[in-house]
Parts: C-alpha cells; structure tokens; sequence
C-alpha cells in the first residue's frame, strides 16, 4: 500500500467509513494524443470533450502550452499531453497536491 495504516484510519475518520469513495485527482501525462489539435479545438462540446470528461472529469479549460503541448483541467483531474509533457510535471503534482488538500479540509470541516 502507499499510504501508512495510520493514513488509512484518519482517511476513515474524515470520511465516515466511506473513505474508499472520496474524491481522488487524476494526473494524466501523455507523450501523444491523436488526434494533434490545439486546446480549443479539443473543448468541442462533442466526441473530443466526452472522451476527456471520462478521465478528468466535467472539462474547465484548456490551454496550449507550446505548439506540441496542451493542458486540459477537468472537476477530477488534469491531462497534459505533448513530446514535453513530463517537463510540467513537478509543477502540476504541486497544483493536484494543493487541490486535494483542499478537498481533504473540506471534507475534515463540513
């Protein structure tokens, strides 16, 4: 397991035995995606947007990063794609770790 036993019994405590359907942030990093469009072209409201609202959940926005690089938030997650994607990395798990600490006060709080 990657987190201790006691990660596991304050995770319980927080969420009221339900611990196991708590929110949870993907991270998608991918190399390519095919096909190559820009960000804007990808929040089409349509076949586009439905694939990526699966993994990352509702889509917020979209933006491209460089020419080969684009970078998608969704309600659940983030996906970055592009040959230089991994070089956004550290960055984005800083911004996923300040978003589930969020959820996890939220949680603590209500």
């Amino acid at each position: 397991s990657v987190i201790s036993q006691y990660q596991r019994d304050l995770l319980e405590l927080v969420f009221i035995g339900d611990a196991p359907n708590r929110n949870k942030i993907n991270l998608i990093i991918a190399n390519e995606i095919t096909p190559h469009l820009t960000a804007s072209e990808y929040m089409d409201r349509g076949e586009y947007e439905n694939e990526f609202k699966q993994v990352i959940g509702d889509t917020k926005a979209a933006y491209d990063i460089s020419e080969q690089d684009s970078l998608i938030f969704g309600s659940q997650g983030l996906l970055v794609c592009g040959p230089r994607a991994r070089d956004h990395e550290p960055l984005l798990c800083g911004y996923l770790q300040f978003n589930t600490l969020d959820i996890f006060l939220q949680n603590l709080f209500s």
